[in-house]
């Protein structure tokens, strides 16, 4: 009667979890696992022998079990850490193994042979830090406290501490804005990063790296999970890079650290010339002998001219055993100094955490977090050649609550609830003393050029994302070896929105009008008095763009051990991924810039889609683990997997359908030669370009009759856009074997080589289509010679009438590059 009510309850509590999780992704594996089996000295196993684990992890200071009929028992979900496990049984000695380490998703096997004697008497042993996972097919990399204190890293504890570890290319963070790796083969866009297992991947794409930052010196490991990952981990098909923070103890412990660089032990590798004033030679370049050279006084490498950060930590009980806290605070401040741009750029950096676990009734255990941070940067621009006038910054603010419940039910059941949300809010500002109208731009007409004004973009994200997750494990061991299954549901809404705009309702396109340079053929075939520019003034209302990114998952993983040798892991997971746009905004014109951070009224609503991807995926995994030797050191592993690629709402861009419409003001200039043709060659250069489009301010130049008459002076635009799907189109995915052989050398020291097998599939592909007809355009293969000899095959889209004039010319090109959808 007690056993069917205690079931009952179990299966009432799994049904409650599960409901409450009808809505994570990518989650992790926070804790470790210790099993093994206890012996006489002659090798039989030994029933009801008393086991005990103690730490300064655990809360309540100790856990305890009894060993099975088979001698074997289990100790779940043990938080990462070093720990000393006793076995004790009247008639034999006590045996005590210390120095036990546990890292996260790790599975330690501790066998014990007890020798006959008094309860009394101890046998100890002090273990050498377990190496080789004898279970797991995954490989991955952990990096515990005790070397993230010593490596010497930027302190990044996403992007840098994965460079650590094998498989790992870097992007290119240092001046990137791309702070995610390339993992063996892949790109910066197919990997998950998560903190404390839940996902923080920003929703525009995984390659923008993680929303929420990290506390250095919080960081009580770094898991890097690469290959022949659990089915519990999905939606990547790169790595996932999980961050899990410290809690507190029983005992109180913290640091304060300055961390900092003076200028003059920061070095200048600016390549220096032979006698100063000179340009600097750096060397043949290309197959003619051309020559690579930096000119006189010109710097190419980013240089740090001030960098420090303070950081306060503290953790331990309100009340022990019972209730523990962690928090700390981070205060970062860097400078630094761009090549060609005169502005610096400069960083404010402040973060805050505190983190509470408890253990509220017996068998129940949880903890809560909240992180904030503010960070602010200036002294941005989109090119290094524009005018310092054209320069903005960014003040961000992100709010991140993380819990979680646990319920072991049993030694061998445990029951979990997770959440994670965070918010991540955006504000672009213009310096205060910035030109009351925005620059001129020009983005391609015989120079590039951002002058004589503020800059005008607005470009913000307000972003979220909110993940739960129920699971429930279960240890059995009376079915054809061990299990160790994990059933999960999880559910991810993420909110990709972006808000844009100009900064001061409009923005200036200006281009010159001609296509020739040479000033004699513009005055004898146009009469031509000057250079004719025209701006193209276009007014848009501010717009909130929301872009949704959806996941639900299911999952179930079996780590099935038949033999003490031989462990199978097998997975599989299913996932429903939804990408689409929601109902967004137009808001009216601003009177300042500051509105657009704090004034905006709402004109109207924007319509939204419906789904613009709707993947439904399955994807198996199956790993094998064996201990080629008895002393379990020696362990080959082999896996087989499927990854598909996270979704994101990058691929539904900024604009979005519905969007309002741009009014825009041709303004035509006519700039006399006398002005252009600043060295008397006839022949209007690049920067000769860029210095009469200084004299576009204002209305002195300013010239209606140099309009065609076939140029409408104000005309409209609409930037709707959305994505266009085929038909029948499927997630891209990654099919993944592993073979991995790995041998422990000595203590802390293991020999590992793995052979990665990857194929990828249903790769995305970006399909310019026909606006009129909705269908692609027709391409074909052109042999191309460059200009070093080299032979290349490059798509060009098969030329035909398009404009319908009768005849196939430059026109019809032109009609290609306005009929694009």
């Amino acid at each position: 009667m007690k056993k069917g009510s205690i079931k009952a309850k179990l299966f009432s509590l799994s049904l409650i979890l599960l409901l409450l999780a009808p809505l994570a992704v990518s989650q992790t594996i926070e804790y470790g696992k210790i099993t093994g089996v206890i012996a006489d000295e002659e090798g039989a196993p030994l029933p009801g022998v008393t086991v005990e684990i103690t730490g300064p992890a655990l809360m309540g200071g100790k856990r305890a079990t009894t060993t099975s009929a088979r001698g074997s028992y289990v100790f779940m979900n043990v938080p990462p850490g070093r720990y000393t496990l006793t076995a004790s049984l009247p008639g034999f000695k006590t045996s005590k193994q210390e120095n036990i380490a546990i890292s996260a998703g790790s599975s330690v096997v501790v066998d014990i042979k007890m020798e006959i004697g008094k309860l009394e008497e101890t046998v100890t042993v002090t273990a050498a830090g377990p190496v080789v996972d004898a279970k797991t097919s995954t490989v991955a990399t952990n990096i515990n406290s005790e070397l993230l204190a010593k490596l010497p890293t930027s302190r990044d504890a996403f992007y840098d501490l994965a460079l650590s570890t094998p498989g790992m290319v870097a992007q290119g963070k240092d001046g990137s804005w791309l702070p995610s790796p390339n993992a063996y083969g892949g790109s910066s866009n197919e990997n998950v990063f998560l903190i404390n297992g839940v996902n923080t991947t920003n929703p525009r794409s995984s390659a923008y790296g993680s929303l929420v930052n990290v506390n250095y010196n919080a960081v009580e490991e770094v898991r890097v999970i690469a290959l022949g990952s659990k089915a519990e981990y999905g939606s990547y098909s790169g790595v996932a890079i999980d961050v899990l923070t410290k809690s507190g103890s029983n005992e109180f412990h913290g640091n304060f650290m300055v961390n900092g660089a003076p200028k003059k032990w920061i070095a200048d590798n600016q390549p220096k010339p032979e006698t100063p004033g000179e340009e600097v030679i750096l060397g043949d370049f290309g197959p003619f002998g051309e020559k690579l050279f930096i000119g006189p006084g010109d710097d190419i490498l980013n240089k740090n001219t001030k960098e420090y950060e303070f950081n306060f930590t503290l953790g331990g009980p309100i009340k022990k055993d019972k209730v523990w806290f962690y928090g700390g605070v981070d205060y970062i401040r860097s400078e630094s100094k761009t090549p060609f741009w005169p502005v610096p750029n400069r960083y404010w950096g402040r973060f805050g955490d505190i983190k509470l676990t408890t253990e509220p009734w017996t068998n129940h255990r949880a903890w809560i977090s909240y992180h904030y941070e503010r960070n602010k940067g200036d002294g941005w621009t989109w090119n290094p050649h524009w005018d310092e006038t054209m320069t903005y910054g960014q003040n961000s603010s992100t709010h991140s609550v993380s819990a979680q419940w646990q319920y072991m039910a049993t030694g061998k059941t445990i029951f979990t609830l997770k959440y994670l949300g965070f918010w991540r809010d955006d504000q672009p500002f213009i310096p205060s003393d910035a030109p009351d109208h925005p620059g001129y731009i020009n983005w391609w007409k015989w120079n590039v050029y951002g002058i004589n004004g503020a800059f005008p973009y607005v470009e913000a994200q307000k972003s979220s994302r909110n993940t739960i997750q129920a699971d429930m494990s279960y240890y059995a061991e009376n079915f054809l070896g061990e299990h160790d299954i994990k059933f999960g549901v999880q559910y991810t809404r993420g909110r990709g929105n972006w808000l844009g705009g100009y900064f001061q309702n409009y923005a200036n396109f200006a281009y010159p009008a001609p296509w020739v340079q040479y000033i004699p053929w513009l005055q004898s075939w146009y009469g031509a008095t000057g250079l004719v520019f025209y701006n193209r003034q276009t007014w848009l209302n501010p717009f909130l763009t929301v872009r949704t990114a959806d996941q639900m998952g299911i999952f179930l993983d079996d780590q099935w051990t038949p033999h003490k040798r031989l462990t199978i892991n097998l997975g599989l997971r299913f996932d429903r991924m939804t990408t689409k746009y929601g109902k967004g905004k137009v808001y009216e014109y601003v009177n300042s810039p500051e509105e657009i951070n704090t004034g905006l009224k709402v004109l109207r609503d924007r319509e939204g889609s419906g789904n613009i991807f709707d993947f439904k995926l399955f994807s198996p995994r199956i790993g094998l683990t064996y201990a080629l030797t008895r002393d379990m050191k020696t362990i080959f592993r082999v896996s087989y997997g499927r990854y598909y690629l996270p979704l994101s709402v990058e691929y539904l861009r900024r604009f979005g359908p519905d969007m309002p419409i741009a009014n825009i003001h041709y303004i035509f200039y006519n700039i006399p030669f006398n002005l252009v043709d600043l060295d008397g060659d006839n022949w209007i250069s690049a920067d000769e370009t860029t210095n009469a489009a200084r004299y576009l301010y204002g209305d002195t130049y300013v010239d209606p009759n140099s309009r065609p008459s076939w140029w409408d002076e104000y005309q409209e635009d609409d930037y709707s856009w959305q994505l266009k799907v085929k038909e029948g189109t499927k997630d891209q995915h990654t099919d993944q074997i592993t073979l991995n052989l790995e041998r422990e050398i000595i203590k802390d020291l293991s020999l590992s080589a793995t052979y990665i097998w990857k194929r990828t599939g249903n790769i995305f592909v970006n399909w310019p289509l026909n606006q009129v007809t909705q269908e692609p355009f027709e391409y074909e293969r052109k042999s191309f010679t460059t200009d070093y000899g080299e032979t290349v095959s490059l798509y060009s889209v098969v030329l035909e009438d398009y404009n319908e004039d009768g005849v196939i010319n430059g026109a019809d090109v032109g009609w290609i590059g306005s009929h694009l959808d």
